[in-house]
């Protein structure tokens, strides 16, 4: 773990707990539901999210005693490679597949993002310069150093912004006046994703250490992935963006511009500022549209709908946690884990079809939602129980 052993001690003693929640709160899958937020306010969804969370990292723990007690292993492709010598392949494919499906979502927020504020800016041809500055920074960082240096994917992406900004305000001919928020996701509202980046970057060097791969495998593979999904945003960045300047021909002004500019407007604006930061979920939303893309070019099935979720959300909702429980267990080893992850991908559209959809009178859906929500309480139970006697 070079990038830990690069923090003291005391610090990452105390950021380690508020890390693991944030993660297993995204492995848990309860960001990708925004309605929730819209339905139930902010405190009450968050506030279920935490305990989620917490019922996932207890369950983590829970099994990581049991199988290290029992077992006495510590990684995954150990604990295959004693059940069934081939099923260490398997482990090794999955944890290869979830670190590109991690490089894919950081890759594809991170773009999309940029799009998105280039656009906000009103450049002259949003994303394309920044897409150049940032290739050519990222292939630089991975050619000459390795997956550790994933962690400044941010850091390039802010500068390629920055540089792009430059270049635009002497290049362009047109000044616009730029807005402190707008109904266009913001500025403040992007840097969501650099928080998301930062915070699970040290997942990535857990997968690289428990694979058998090869560390160039990693970086050729990265970088195709990278330009493979970097290249796709470029191309629907551009053609979003012609819309939006067709539509938005001039500056853009909205009511918080309306705000006076006193000792209480300033207070709004701040407050306004801290409340931009739920919108996180909403940045991990724009992570399942990209994948949504993919299943609805591949997979024809994005009109199939289950407890008010498209079938795309559905099976993301499915694999996350089912990835988390691989993701987690390399390093902790971790056992109930598994078995928590795995009904709460059950549990979680359950409760969101009972809470969020229940206006849809459908009796099938009620009664699946009904029987897998005690599924999911009948098998904690047992679980417990289990762990106990």
């Amino acid at each position: 773990m070079i990038f830990l052993e690069k923090i003291p001690m005391d610090y990452y003693n105390g950021i380690h707990p508020i890390i693991t929640i944030f993660n297993n709160m995204i492995v848990c899958g309860i960001l990708f539901m925004p309605s929730l937020f819209n339905i139930y306010g902010i405190i009450p969804t968050a506030s279920f999210v935490l305990v989620i969370a917490f019922c996932n990292i207890l369950g983590y723990n829970l099994l990581f005693l049991l199988i290290k007690q029992h077992m006495g292993v510590h990684s995954i492709p150990t604990l295959a490679d004693r059940i069934y010598y081939p099923t260490d392949y398997i482990t090794n494919f999955i944890l290869y597949a979830q670190y590109m499906s991690t490089v894919f979502i950081y890759s594809g927020i991170a773009f999309k993002q940029m799009k998105i504020v280039m656009i906000y800016f009103n450049m002259p041809s949003p994303g394309t310069v920044a897409f150049i500055i940032m290739m050519s920074v990222g292939c630089l960082i991975f050619w000459y150093n390795g997956i550790i240096d994933i962690i400044y994917i941010p850091i390039s992406i802010t500068c390629a912004i920055l540089l792009s900004m430059i270049l635009s305000f002497f290049l362009s001919d047109n000044k616009y006046d730029v807005p402190l928020y707008s109904n266009y996701p913001s500025v403040i509202c992007d840097t969501g994703v650099f928080i998301f980046a930062f915070c699970c970057q040290n997942k990535i060097m857990i997968l690289e250490e428990n694979t058998t791969f090869s560390h160039s495998s990693f970086k050729k593979i990265t970088m195709l992935v990278v330009l493979f999904v970097s290249l796709l945003n470029i191309v629907f960045g551009y053609i979003n963006s012609k819309f939006f300047q067709y539509f938005y021909n001039e500056s853009v002004h909205t009511w918080i511009n309306l705000i006076p500019k006193s000792h209480i407007g300033i207070i709004i604006r701040i407050l306004l500022f801290f409340s931009l930061l739920f919108y996180i979920c909403d940045q991990m939303n724009l992570a399942m549209n990209i994948f949504s893309w993919c299943f609805s070019t591949f997979i024809p099935l994005s009109s199939i709908a289950l407890f008010g979720l498209k079938s795309y959300q559905m099976l993301v909702i499915l694999l996350l946690p089912l990835m988390g429980f691989i993701f987690e267990l390399q390093s902790y080893i971790n056992g109930i884990g598994f078995i928590t992850s795995a009904y709460l991908s059950l549990f979680v559209p359950s409760f969101y079809y009972i809470m969020a959809d229940k206006r849809v009178q459908k009796p099938i859906y009620s009664i699946c939602a009904y029987f897998l929500l005690c599924m999911f309480f009948v098998s904690g139970i047992i679980g417990i129980l289990v762990f106990i006697f």
